[in-house]
């Protein structure tokens, strides 16, 4: 048995079950009641949540002032919530409301048991949520049990590629000796870092790989130029914390030889859905409800959330700056539901002259076509300043500036709207201040607004 299998063995068996005693923690008991309630009915789905969602609302109706308000000034008791359905009747909660009455949210937990969770801000408004020990475990089991469709179960060695401004010597030892995790962080993507990193990959001990698909993708170009790269014994690649766009996907699976898997979270809520083996995103029913508020286009609205396993402070119709809606039932057969993320974060919608909104993907396909005709493209940003003024900027080879001003006609062209587009080459994009390398920026107000179609 080599080191690796040893280590993994050791987690499994020993470490990472007498570290969840030792806090009284809960998530290998709920990862055995979570691997069972996948394959329920949608029926008995349904009536799982609503017994939930009847305890948190009765809660949150007693403990937490804000909620207390709300729900008097709608005219809602919890006995008003007799079917799912009547969910739709209690009030929205936004981003504005945790910002400015977060406090009100709370209901009264003890603040020393409560891990603090702050938002990038990435759909506008960054945020701080609290959240008990009890709702991090559901998560982590949560996100135990997506890992397992892809044949990686607890033990085995995960390495992350996510922002970590407290990722000191200390916890890396810890995640790696409880945990199995080797923890990496994106803020620091230097080629030094990347070379550290690769190492670790060309090893052949680490099953599953996570992270940011911009930074993913940058580990990815690095791989792609090693001499004799490969083989690596990744399981999956799962991404998560931005939209994964199909360019970075393909690289992704070329690079490293493995499925590439799209998961979809929250820091307020956890882990929300994620891609199953057939290509569906599952949503963690047992955890969180999923609602999505129709729009003018068919099926696609808003997102609103309500987390079931957050009592400290309670998140419910809460409405997270997402565009959605639902797909048929996946035939891997299990009744978790299905959601399609059509748009993904409005943030990565462009508003553009007249109010005509379009998905970022009519600005992302330009830059595929570009690169497939040639032109030296390693990394670009768009930065939207106003609805009539766009900022490109360009990272690759010495040659790219020659194709500035081909990059703007395309743009202009693609947009089909009176705009303003500067384009301007530079040596790197750095990430923001979250270690995301986003690939749009918008400083443009009123992003949530029906979706229009791409052009």
């Amino acid at each position: 048995m080599s080191t690796t299998s040893v280590h993994g063995w050791l987690v499994r068996r020993l470490t990472y079950p007498l570290w969840q005693r030792h806090r009284r923690g809960t998530v290998l008991s709920t990862l055995a009641q979570l691997e069972r309630s996948q394959w329920l009915p949608a029926s008995a789905m349904e009536a799982l949540q609503l017994s939930r969602l009847q305890s948190l609302v009765a809660h949150a109706s007693t403990r937490s002032p804000f909620y207390r308000e709300s729900f008097a000034r709608a005219g809602l008791t919890p006995q008003s919530l007799r079917s799912l359905a009547d969910l739709r009747r209690f009030p929205v909660v936004e981003k504005a409301d945790l910002r400015d009455r977060g406090a009100e949210l709370l209901n009264g937990a003890d603040a020393r048991r409560l891990t603090k969770r702050q938002t990038s801000g990435s759909t506008g408004i960054p945020v701080v949520v609290w959240v008990e020990p009890e709702a991090e475990d559901a998560w982590t089991a949560a996100m135990f049990r997506n890992m397992q469709w892809w044949k990686v179960g607890v033990g085995d060695r995960r390495l992350t590629l996510i922002s970590r401004h407290d990722l000191t010597q200390g916890r890396w030892l810890k995640q790696y000796c409880i945990a199995n995790v080797v923890e990496y962080s994106a803020m620091d993507l230097t080629e030094a870092s990347l070379a550290r990193v690769y190492r670790w990959l060309a090893r052949g001990g680490v099953r599953v790989l996570t992270g940011y698909p911009s930074s993913l993708t940058y580990l990815a170009q690095y791989a792609m130029a090693q001499v004799g790269r490969g083989p690596f014994a990744l399981e999956t690649i799962v991404t998560t914390g931005e939209v994964l766009h199909d360019d970075q996907r393909a690289l992704l699976g070329q690079a490293f030889d493995c499925p590439v898997v799209n998961e979809y979270g929250s820091s307020e809520t956890g882990p929300i859905a994620a891609e199953c083996p057939d290509g569906r995103m599952h949503i963690a029913a047992e955890n969180v409800i999923v609602e999505s508020e129709d729009s003018a286009a068919a099926g696609l609205g808003d997102l609103l959330l309500t987390d079931l396993t957050n009592y400290a402070m309670p998140l419910i119709r809460y409405r997270i700056g997402d565009l959605g809606a639902f797909g048929p039932p996946c035939s891997c057969g299990r009744g978790l539901p299905v959601l399609r993320l059509l748009a993904g974060r409005t943030a990565d919608l462009v508003i553009l002259p007249g109010g005509r909104r379009a998905d970022f993907g009519i600005l992302s396909g330009v830059f595929d076509e570009l690169r497939e005709q040639g032109i030296p493209l390693r990394q670009y940003r768009v930065v939207q300043h106003a609805v009539d003024h766009f900022e490109v900027l360009l990272a690759g080879s010495n040659q790219l500036g020659a194709a500035e001003d081909l990059v703007r006609r395309r743009i202009v062209a693609a947009l089909q709207a009176p705009v303003n587009v500067a384009v301007r080459t530079v040596g790197d994009i750095p990430p923001d201040a979250t270690g995301k390398r986003r690939r749009l920026i918008s400083h443009v107000a009123g992003a949530r607004a029906p979706f229009q179609k791409r052009v």
